[in-house]
């Protein structure tokens, strides 16, 4: 498991590793679909159901239960919460973000039916959807008797001093610059200056921003009220930002003005993330009674072109009162990502035209995430990598449960929502902090023939393990994180 656990240091923190990592796959896999608040207040289990432009982003053959056109759009708030536990320490922290889950309308033609022509209509939509959110803030403190400082010094093993900044600039080069590391005598390996310190105070500040969206145009067609059928050109755009700060500090000052005595640092990492990229899915409904749907739909691997943007740099103090900084060069790569093909099954009843109640199941593949270089950029040979992702991550089904009953124009509606954990049984010792997801919400809404209006409430849970550095030298931060959604719709039908 050692072996692995030098190898898996994309869990470990985005400021070792500055290639693209499996971590870097996950969160550009691992959706949520941010939809109409109808379709947020049941979970997302609309496959079967259709009738809501939220579908364009899972079974578009949904989209053929409209029978008049309609705009509509929801705006939201979220609030992200982290609790963290790092070697017997707590810290929590929280953010509020407004948002937009969706923005768009559909388009109805309506056909004469004779005997010879059973379609009944045709819909036409373009839709904005919130596919992932990557917003999220935490804080970690502990006391630990090794440093980060340990990682870049067996990083800058083997390098001479006088390209160090070369080989490794963003990493045991800024180090170096900021004489946090040092090399033993005239050799290429390396020591650093935290090495004899019994504890150290040990801070991290950890900011993402961003989200993961995607534009679809969507086609449908209704055959006689008993097949529809859908597809969907999405276009999803990705915008992630990272911003990593790590701070270590004698425990007990050392109580001396030597020039090369350590006394703290700071080391920060940036990143920015942009991409687009293109899928397309597929989806049919069979409804072979009134009271009875059920749901198929298909995507194709998107296919994302990625651009990454870093830097880093270090700042360290010592006894005597002096600092000293490292600084890296603007990193820029640009490259592809290719993300699992996702398949859906979904059933629905419908209740005395009173109500319903629906369920779907989501299968992938994680494993299935596979990174290339961009044809502009210089080669990059991602075997390793891949080859770690397809080991690391499993394939894994999402479960979503709603219901809605309707009193005249009003409605109630309540779902859940489970996502397993993507990480392979075989690395539990690794992931202990039960990563499958769950989520309870509720809703509300007003409609009439013209106009609607709706809002929901969600919550959702998780937990992960987080490794400040080389998980053979440190435990993990247990993080503990809540995600909680408002969410508003606004729609109108002519």
């Amino acid at each position: 498991m050692k072996i692995w656990l030098i190898t898996l240091l994309g869990l470990v923190s985005p400021s070792i590793l500055f290639a693209q990592n499996e971590i870097d796959a996950l969160r550009y896999t691992q959706l949520q679909y941010y939809g109409t608040a109808r379709y947020n207040g049941m979970s997302g289990a609309f496959g079967a159901l259709g009738a809501d432009i939220s579908v364009t982003s899972t079974n578009p053959a949904g989209l053929a239960k409209f029978n008049r056109s309609e705009f509509s759009f929801t705006p939201g708030l979220s609030i992200y919460g982290t609790h963290a536990d790092y070697n017997g320490t707590s810290d929590s922290d929280s953010d509020l973000r407004g948002n937009m889950n969706q923005f768009g309308f559909v388009a109805v033609n309506r056909f004469e039916e004779d005997n010879f022509n059973q379609w009944k209509s045709m819909q036409f939509a373009i839709n904005y959807t919130k596919l992932a959110t990557f917003n999220y803030s935490t804080s970690v403190s502990g006391l630990n008797n090794n440093s980060l400082l340990a990682v870049f010094a067996q990083q800058a093993a083997g390098t001479d001093p006088n390209e160090l900044t070369n080989v490794s600039p963003f990493g045991s080069g800024v180090a170096y610059q900021a004489y946090a590391i040092d090399p033993i005598g005239a050799t290429t390996d390396y020591t650093h200056r935290f090495l004899h310190v019994d504890t150290i105070r040990q801070d991290l500040n950890l900011s993402r921003k961003g989200g993961m969206n995607e534009v679809g145009f969507s086609m449908s067609g209704n055959y006689g009220d008993r097949f529809l059928i859908g597809a969907t050109i999405g276009i999803p755009s990705v915008r992630f930002e990272e911003e990593y700060i790590h701070r270590e500090a004698r425990y007990t000052p050392s109580g001396t003005n030597h020039i090369d005595t350590l006394e703290n640092f700071s080391y920060a990492y940036n990143l920015r993330t942009r991409g687009t990229g293109i899928n397309l899915k597929v989806g049919v409904i069979l409804i072979p009674t009134k009271f009875i749907r059920i749901g198929l739909a298909a995507h194709t691997p998107s296919r994302i072109l990625l651009t990454d943007n870093w830097n880093s740099s270090m700042q360290a103090q010592f006894a005597d009162g002096g600092t000293e900084t490292g600084d890296s060069p603007d990193g820029r790569y640009q490259y592809r990502l290719t993300t699992p093909a996702r398949l859906m099954g979904s059933i629905a009843g419908i209740i005395n035209k009173k109500g319903v109640i629906s369920a779907e199941v989501e299968y992938l593949d994680y494993g299935n995430s596979k990174f290339n270089s961009a044809r502009r950029s210089a080669a990059f040979n991602y075997t390793n990598i891949n080859n770690t992702i397809d080991d690391l991550y499993r394939s894994a089904i999402t479960g979503r449960v709603g219901g809605e009953f309707r009193i005249d124009q009003l409605l109630v509606r309540a779902g859940f929502m489970y996502q397993m954990s993507p990480y392979d049984e075989s690395f539990e010792d690794l992931v202990e902090a039960n990563p499958q997801r769950t989520s309870y919400s509720i809703g509300f809404g007003y409609r009439t023939k013209t106009f609607f209006a709706d809002m929901a409430f969600s919550l959702m849970k998780w937990s992960e393990d987080y490794y400040l550095y080389d998980p053979v030298l440190v435990n993990p931060a247990i993080l503990r994180n809540s995600e909680t959604n408002l969410s508003f719709s606004i729609g109108f039908r002519y």
